[in-house]
């Protein structure tokens, strides 16, 4: 009884062991008359996990070849004219190259004999360099689907490709870095615009540093650093683009100043306005900016003076208006709050043409900050205040 127990045991193993590699000639069957990729991947599963299948490639590769052929078949059909859909077309290649991926590991694994003998590598290699070119539409494809995490792996694959010696070989014609820089630039903006701002910044640095120095992707890579709120890394890449860019844009000064400020060394961010404004004294935000910090050591008359040089250089800068009669306000207020008695009466006499002249100057800064709409409220705020000195409030 014991004998037949097992015997029957081993006929049921050895029924299982046959019935999934009849699943897997039977779906390679199906894969051959139809490559429908999600149809082959739905049916070809269970062969993922099954003990007598699990470690071959098999399962895998029939399913990442179904992927490239379902690509092949609707971009043929797209050149007869025909319709097809992008987004299928995105999915089929995208999801056969990964099933690749999990094939081309189990394609190396050792036979019985402990010697290891591909029988796929080749195949999939060849397959996946000669897409090189359309994981690029496939990017298009997710994108416009507004799947941006599929739209950066597409792009992902493709930008590694070259780097790969079994894909290189197989590849039509590598694309050019001029184009590669913008391919990865719209990389970079998938990536933050799937969430990943990380991911994002990284890219764009690599964007920025191809081929000619990419101003556009400094300044992205600069946002993300902020939104990440990475000190070192703003300043880094502000240090990068300074000697680039400095002469036609302030603001990578302008961050490396303000980490400065944040850092509390003062001395340091003043030095660097000075290097810049001697190189560009015209530059009325470095004076603004530079009064902003003595401003912050409560340094006033040294703020008022750098503020009215700003606008010496700007007669319509806003902002600097603003700074000046804020500044002016507060020298104005600690004057009366130091002063008693009559003292009191006299300093608000003496200050009743120094308000009115402020008056006159909020108008003409709401006049320059009409698109500005935060400014335009600090300035009707700033009016209130100085319109009740004047008694008008």
């Amino acid at each position: 009884m014991k004998k037949l127990a097992l015997l029957s045991l081993a006929a049921l193993v050895s029924f299982g062991a046959m019935a999934q590699k009849s699943l897997v000639k039977e779906v390679e069957r199906k894969a051959k008359a139809n490559p429908n990729y999600e149809a082959i991947l739905e049916a070809i599963t269970p062969a993922f996990t099954n003990p007598e299948t699990a470690n071959s490639p098999e399962p895998h590769y029939l399913a990442g070849k179904a992927g490239f052929d379902e690509f092949d078949e609707l971009y043929k059909q797209q050149m007869l004219g025909q319709a097809a859909d992008e987004y299928v077309m995105a999915k089929s290649l995208l999801g056969g190259y990964n099933q690749f991926m999990l094939a081309f590991p189990l394609d190396s694994l050792p036979d019985e004999k402990g010697k290891v003998k591909p029988k796929y590598s080749d195949k999939m290699a060849q397959q996946i360099g000669a897409h090189y070119a359309d994981f690029n539409r496939a990017a298009a494809g997710f994108w416009g689907a507004k799947e941006f995490g599929n739209a950066y792996d597409a792009w992902e694959v493709m930008i590694n490709m070259p780097n790969v010696p079994a894909y290189k070989k197989h590849i039509p014609q590598v694309f050019p870095d001029t184009i590669m820089q913008s391919v990865i630039t719209n990389q970079a903006t998938a990536a933050y615009l799937s969430g990943d701002k990380k991911k994002a910044l990284n890219k764009f640095l690599v964007a920025a540093r191809m081929c000619e120095p990419d101003k556009q992707a400094y300044d992205y890579a600069l946002s993300c650093a902020v939104e990440l709120n990475e000190p070192e890394t703003i300043l880094a890449i502000c240090e990068e683009a300074v000697p680039l860019f400095g002469n036609e844009d302030s603001t990578y000064l302008l961050q490396i100043i303000q980490q400065n400020i944040n850092k509390s060394d003062y001395d340091e961010a003043v030095r660097r306005i000075d290097q810049a404004i001697a190189v560009n004294p015209n530059n009325a935000t470095l004076y603004r900016t530079k009064g902003y910090i003595y401003e912050y050591q409560e340094n006033n008359d040294k703020a008022a003076e750098l503020y009215s040089k700003a606008i010496e250089v700007n007669p319509a800068y806003a902002e600097a208006i603003f700074d000046l009669v804020r500044v002016q306000y507060n020298q104005a207020g600690a004057q009366e709050d130091a002063a008693t008695g009559a003292e009191y009466q006299k300093v608000r006499r003496e200050n009743e043409p120094k308000y009115a002249k402020m008056k006159e100057m909020l108008g003409q800064a709401k006049a320059y900050a009409a698109d500005d709409d935060d400014l335009d409220y600090k300035i009707d705020q700033m009016m209130e205040l100085v319109k009740y000195k004047l008694g008008e409030e």
